[in-house]
């Protein structure tokens, strides 16, 4: 059943969360014992108060919310400020499992423009339908089938007559 993991302030005016309280997680395995696999998975997700509103997460090992290792939340805000989704991010801690107090950063990204496409120059065509400015060399008879009348010559000296 669903444990609440961490209280985050958060003000979508000015994109600011910090963390109020974190609480790790007391991890069961399905047959209810209580001392589960630091292998065990564990969904983070949001609470979306809103009636029917799925739910959204991430699923992480609980190892990595051990006090061994810096732990981020990361939220994922939309341009208004409103939080979709959230990322887990946890790595080994420099100064050692040993400190007094369990490190969790919070952050918020928002969705940001992706790349605009760079476009070349429109094609400016006359009235006859050609490309303005370009004029098209016309090739004699000679210059286009050159290679039909070398192939005859070929086949001429191949056939011996």
């Amino acid at each position: 059943s669903p444990q609440p993991l961490a209280h985050i302030a958060y003000d979508a005016s000015t994109g600011n969360a910090t963390l109020s309280s974190w609480a790790g997680p007391s991890i069961v395995s399905s047959d209810g014992n209580a001392n589960a696999s630091p292998d065990a998975l564990v969904r983070i997700g949001l609470r979306d108060p809103s009636p029917g509103a799925a739910w959204t997460g991430i699923l992480t090992s609980a190892r990595a919310l051990g006090a061994e290792f810096k732990k981020t939340l990361v939220l994922h805000a939309d341009r208004e400020g409103r939080v979709y989704g959230v990322g887990f991010g946890a790595e080994a801690r420099v100064d050692g499992p040993a400190a007094a107090d369990d490190v969790v950063d919070v952050r918020v990204e928002k969705v940001r423009a992706g790349p605009a496409p760079v476009l070349n120059k429109p094609v400016v065509l006359d009235e006859a339908g050609k490309v303005k400015g370009q004029q098209v060399e016309e090739k004699s008879f000679l210059q286009k089938y050159w290679w039909v009348l070398a192939l005859f010559l070929v086949m001429q000296l191949a056939a011996g007559g």
